[in-house]
């Protein structure tokens, strides 16, 4: 049949998965969005992806791969979908890294009667690749109490025994950290004999 036919633009339906993964160290971004009409994938269309929300007048500064992100902490990735035979459609999901767990375990020590609390510095289980304590600049803090009396601090001329180390005081962007004590040992100190003669 003769005649003006108009062939309207179709609707897309997109879809993308948010990312959700503990610190590793490595860069995470999302996925190319599931891009279909009624139902059947479609392939031809451009995907243009950012940091910030896109329409149709910032394309241009998008890129047609995902932002990736490495360190821990929650990141909104927006796609802008496009195509001749189909209605732009956008949307965003979020890419979540999470702090990795670390142990710090106290090192064991022993002093003598009177001294000042001490310690061995401290065990780290969990530090991924290169991520060092020296690298990542953490320097704990240190706390004394009685083994198994909590709120007796240590001081020099607390009887002889042993005494927990307790660690803590640290941050870092890509870690969480769980704290272990150690055992301080305090012991006799010698007689000084030269006082009696």
């Amino acid at each position: 049949v003769e005649g003006t036919y108009t062939i309207t633009k179709a609707v897309i339906t997109a879809s993308a998965k948010p990312v959700s993964v503990v610190y590793d160290g490595q860069a995470h971004g999302i996925a190319a969005p599931a891009v279909s009409v009624n139902g059947k994938t479609v392939t031809d269309v451009e995907v243009y992806y950012s940091d910030v929300q896109l329409t149709s007048q910032n394309t241009g500064s998008a890129g047609t791969t995902s932002p990736v992100y490495t360190k821990a902490g929650s990141y909104p990735v927006y796609y802008y979908i496009t195509g001749d035979n189909y209605i732009p459609v956008s949307g965003s999901v979020t890419v979540q890294i999470t702090k990795k767990p670390v142990t710090v375990k106290a090192n064991g020590t022993s002093i003598l009667y009177g001294a000042e609390g001490a310690n061995a510095g401290v065990t780290y289980s969990g530090l991924i690749g290169s991520d060092t304590a020296d690298r990542l600049a953490l320097s704990p803090s240190y706390s004394y109490s009685y083994a198994g009396k909590a709120g007796s601090a240590y001081a020099p001329g607390s009887p002889v025994g042993n005494y927990d180390i307790i660690p803590g005081g640290l941050m870092a962007d890509n870690y969480s950290f769980t704290y272990q004590t150690g055992l301080m040992m305090v012991g006799k100190k010698p007689l000084d004999t030269s006082m009696f003669t």
